[in-house]
């Protein structure tokens, strides 16, 4: 889900965030793969949070993830699993997989390779980048109001505008720099934030915090287009987003 240029969109996370009541100190950490994936932050999902966890430099992270993971023959780089079906130990009995389309364990890895760079809770990987965004705003439902940038992705905006037109949702196209008018369309109530910083292609670049604690006050969710800096350069969620793309 990732913005290149403007013509691309192949690398996307997208992140879910820590709260206070889940998680005593939350860290963000970059994604260095080149995966489109949705990361979700802590927020809401407890039961995907490892509190004890040691906090690990995301060099490391990526380095090492997964490295010697292997169970059945202790492999030192973690195989790639190229099936697409798995076989049960009896009936209804799987081993954890039964179908990739539904799971596998060389998607998984990556996924929590994902969540621990972010600082996630969980991450979901995707076949493209739109998808990623696609998935976000499938949370929302008729009338729900999504406050997006005015100068985003062209394939975000045709998306947003598609959706809209079929009443899915509602969208305000917003001057995010201009704190009046992000102002005007908070007071709105919106489900969704969505920043995209910096831009593409304009490369504009908006308060993330800001934005994060005023949506917070108003009850919207905030998911941030990190294309360009990557979590190895600017980190969302410990910057209050929701949502990493």
């Amino acid at each position: 889900m990732a913005h290149r240029h403007a013509a691309n969109r192949s690398t996307r996370e997208l992140t879910i965030r820590p709260t206070p009541q889940n998680v005593q100190s939350a860290s963000v950490i970059p994604i260095l793969a080149c995966q489109p994936a949705l990361v979700r932050a802590q927020r809401g999902f407890p039961e995907d949070i490892n509190v004890g966890e040691t906090k690990r430099d995301p060099r490391t992270i990526a380095a090492s993830n997964g490295v010697a993971s292997d169970r059945p023959f202790r492999a030192v780089v973690p195989p790639l699993y190229l099936t697409s079906t798995f076989g049960f130990e009896g009936f209804e009995r799987n081993l954890g997989h039964e179908y990739t389309r539904t799971s596998n364990p060389t998607r998984d890895l990556l996924a929590e390779t994902l969540a621990k760079l972010e600082g996630g809770a969980g991450a979901v990987v995707t076949s493209s980048g739109m998808a990623a965004v696609d998935l976000v705003l499938s949370t929302l439902r008729p009338h729900d109001l999504v406050v997006a940038p005015h100068d985003c992705y062209g394939g975000t905006y045709r998306l947003l505008a598609a959706r809209r037109d079929r009443q899915q949702f509602d969208v305000a196209f917003v001057d995010q720099g201009d704190e009046a008018a992000t102002g005007a369309a908070l007071r709105r109530k919106p489900k969704l934030v969505l920043v995209e910083t910096p831009s593409n292609p304009l490369m504009r670049v908006v308060d993330i915090r800001a934005i994060a604690e005023r949506a917070r006050e108003t009850g919207a969710r905030l998911a941030v287009d990190n294309t360009f800096l990557s979590p190895a350069l600017q980190q969302p969620i410990a910057l209050g987003a929701d949502f990493v793309i």
